[in-house]
């Protein structure tokens, strides 16, 4: 038989509750040394501090990260930053 959880309906995060969600994957993946989802869970924080205005900060962090992958530029993961660092640019 199945069970079904049932959640509390919430209300959706703040901005600052989602950058802290999006630091503490970015902590995770470091830990775990998945370069791959350091860098989908990086792009969504710039994606969110472009939004908040802070592109300087969102360039240097997406910069910082891009510049490790030297194989595999032609993936999605890695199409999406590109795309997202000419934005910030």
């Amino acid at each position: 038989m199945l069970k079904v959880q049932h959640r509390k309906i919430r209300a959706p995060i703040t901005p600052a509750e989602a950058e802290q969600c999006f630091l503490r994957a970015i902590e995770i993946a470091q830990h775990q040394t998945t370069q791959l989802f350091e860098l989908r869970a990086t792009v969504l924080l710039c994606h969110l501090r472009q939004q908040q205005g802070k592109i300087a900060q969102a360039r240097q962090t997406l910069n910082e990260l891009y510049r490790w992958f030297t194989e595999g530029l032609n993936t999605s993961d890695l199409q999406k930053a590109r795309i997202l660092r000419e934005a910030l640019s």
